[in-house]
């Protein structure tokens, strides 16, 4: 029986999408919390879930005034039925041991395609000129100076799993946790198997399946194509199809990760 749904939206795998169907489609919240808003009202700000992580905002506090904050936080948590966001599974395992809280989630990730992912997230971080990972010269370039984004992105989709760079980690964690991974490519199939995993769920109420799932969101182009994320143009791929083989070595780790879910139908659920 689980308690809440926690999205992991690994950067380019139709998030503002799945938020849609989660909150207008599958779900009927009452409590929810979504990366990059403030979670919950305490006495002190909460930016970010990193900060609720590292439980770094605690650090100034008298342990009395900390002891109450850090109870607070733990009740809010509680009490929410899904958590989404930009942040990865060791991230949410640490934000519960601080609380001293067990896990009775279900853990949700998309996967993407490797090369396809990376090429997407190029693009859209070379359309915002304060993004932190823009740069004034052209992809090649970028590619053979090192540029901290293939150090830092290359390797994300095992990261928001297992928090660490090694498909055999990240496999350990699909094998022995709560998890459901599935392919981008199959997200017309989502809807089906989260109403079956909640069905029995008390915790979490469905809304009525009017069997009206979009499956749009097999690609970027679905409801949100006016949106700054997308690029409803898959053409640009081919542009950057010349680079496939020297991203090889980079997206080998990701890669078998994206093999290992193809291997299962593009579907893979671990109840425990």
């Amino acid at each position: 029986m689980y308690n809440k749904m926690v999205f992991h939206h690994i950067p380019k795998t139709a998030g503002s999408s799945l938020r849609r169907i989660f909150f207008e489609e599958l779900f009927e919240l009452k409590q929810s919390y979504w990366h990059y808003s403030t979670p919950i009202k305490l006495e002190i700000e909460v930016f970010d879930f990193v900060s609720l992580v590292n439980l770094s905002n605690l650090k100034s506090l008298a342990q009395n005034d900390a002891a109450k904050v850090r109870e607070q936080l733990k009740n809010e948590i509680s009490k929410k039925e899904f958590i989404g966001g930009h942040f990865t599974y060791p991230n949410y395992v640490d934000l519960l041991k601080g609380l001293e809280q067990e896990d009775f989630s279900l853990h949700v990730a998309v996967i993407r395609d490797p090369f396809e992912r990376l090429i997407s997230y190029w693009e859209f971080c070379q359309r915002k000129n304060e993004h932190p990972y823009k740069f004034d010269g052209g992809f090649e370039e970028a590619l053979e100076s090192k540029h901290r984004f293939f150090t830092n992105c290359t390797w994300e989709q095992n990261c928001y799993i297992s928090g660490k760079r090694s498909f055999n980690e990240s496999l350990d964690v699909l094998m022995n946790k709560n998890f459901l991974v599935i392919e981008l490519n199959k997200l017309s199939s989502l809807g089906t198997t989260i109403r079956q995993l909640f069905k029995d769920n008390s915790n979490i109420k469905l809304k009525p399946d009017t069997n009206e799932q979009s499956d749009v969101v097999t690609n970027e182009q679905s409801n949100i194509a006016t949106n700054e994320n997308v690029n409803p143009n898959k053409s640009y791929l081919k542009e950057y199809e010349k680079f496939r083989p020297l991203l090889t070595d980079l997206l080998e780790e990701d890669q078998k990760l994206f093999d290992f879910l193809r291997e299962n139908d593009g579907i893979f659920c671990n109840k425990k």
